[in-house]
C-alpha cells in the first residue's frame, strides 16, 4: 500500500525528469531499435537508386520550415547522401518558400563533411558535376511552370551566383522532362502542387517526404502511382537511413534512427506510467471503500 500511496503523491517533476532522460540517453549513446522497412520507403529508395543507370538528375526539394525540420531534415540528409554515394547527379533546392534555403544549406554542409571523411582516400565530390545548389526564386507555381519549359532560364544562376549554363551537370538538362525524379520534402500540402504540375503536366516522376501526421493523406496518391514512393515521418527517414547502410555501406550517425529510439523510450515510459497511475487509482479507491 505504501508504494501506491507514493505513486499517488509523486511529484510530476520526477516524470518530467524521466522523460528528459529518455530523450537524452539514446541521443548521447547512439542507441537504436531495429527498423522494418515499409513499401513506400523501399519504392522511393529503389527509384532513386535506379537513376544511376539512366544518369538523369534527382531534385531534392526542402519545402519545409524549422518547425518541422526535426522530422524532415534527416530525410534531406539521407537522400542527398544516397545520390552522392551512388554517383547520381543531384540538384539541391530550397523550394518555393524562403525558409527552405537555409535548411538545404545545412543538408549540403552536413553530408559533404561526412562524404569527405568517408572518401578521404578516394574521389571527392565535385560541385557542378556531382551536384548543383539551386537558388531561391520567388513565384510559386510560375517557378514550376518555368522549370517545365526552360530550366536554366528560370534560375539563370546557382546559389553561388555562377551561371548555370556553364556548369557541366547542365549539359543534358533543358526542362523538367530531363529530370529523373523530384522528391519534395514538406510539412504542408505543397508536395501535391509538385505532383500536379511537375508530375501530371510535365511527366516528371515525383516522390514525397512528409511529417507523420500528414502521411495518411498521401496513400491515395501512392496507390494511383502519382507519387513513386514516400518517407512518412521520422520512421520513414530512419528506414531510408537503414536502406543506405545495408545497400551502400554508408555508416554515419543515423539521426532519424537515434531520434526514433528516444521517441520509443518516451512512449514506453508514458504507457508504463499511465498503467501504474490507473492501478494506483483503483487500489486506493478500493482501500478507501473498505474503510468506509
Amino acid at each position: 500500500m505504501k508504494f501506491w500511496l507514493f505513486m499517488d503523491k509523486l511529484d510530476r517533476r520526477w516524470l518530467f525528469l524521466a522523460i528528459g532522460l529518455s530523450v537524452i540517453i539514446p541521443s548521447i549513446t547512439n542507441m537504436r531499435f531495429p527498423v522494418t522497412t515499409t513499401p513506400p520507403t523501399l519504392n522511393l529508395w529503389n527509384f532513386v537508386d535506379s537513376l544511376k543507370y539512366t544518369k538523369k538528375p534527382l531534385i531534392i526539394i526542402c519545402d519545409y520550415s524549422p518547425s518541422t525540420s526535426p522530422e524532415l531534415q534527416p530525410m534531406a540528409h539521407a537522400l542527398f547522401r544516397h545520390a552522392l554515394e551512388a554517383d547520381i547527379p543531384v540538384f539541391l533546392y530550397g523550394g518555393l518558400y524562403t525558409e527552405g534555403f537555409g535548411l538545404a544549406r545545412i543538408a549540403e554542409e552536413t553530408v559533404l563533411e561526412e562524404i569527405d571523411y568517408q572518401k578521404a582516400n578516394g574521389d571527392s565530390v565535385i560541385y557542378g558535376e556531382d551536384y548543383v545548389f539551386l537558388p531561391f526564386v520567388p513565384g510559386g507555381l510560375a517557378v514550376i511552370a518555368g522549370m517545365g519549359e526552360d530550366f536554366i532560364g528560370t534560375f539563370r544562376v546557382d546559389a553561388r551566383g555562377d551561371s548555370l549554363k556553364n556548369l557541366p551537370m547542365m549539359d543534358n538538362v533543358r526542362r523538367l522532362e530531363d529530370i529523373g525524379l523530384i522528391v519534395d520534402i514538406a510539412g504542408s500540402a505543397v508536395s501535391r502542387t509538385w505532383m500536379v504540375y511537375a508530375g501530371t503536366r510535365y511527366g516528371t516522376p515525383v516522390g514525397v517526404g512528409t511529417t507523420a501526421v500528414s502521411a495518411a493523406e498521401y496513400y491515395t496518391f501512392l496507390q494511383t502511382r502519382q507519387f513513386v514512393g514516400m518517407m512518412g515521418g521520422m520512421k520513414g527517414a530512419a528506414e531510408y537511413e537503414e536502406l543506405n547502410a545495408s545497400n551502400l555501406n554508408i555508416e554515419v550517425r543515423k539521426q532519424a534512427g537515434i531520434a526514433m529510439a528516444s521517441q520509443n523510450f518516451v512512449h514506453l515510459l508514458i504507457i508504463f506510467m499511465v498503467i501504474l497511475g490507473n492501478i494506483s487509482f483503483f487500489v486506493l479507491k478500493r482501500n478507501k471503500e473498505r474503510r468506509l
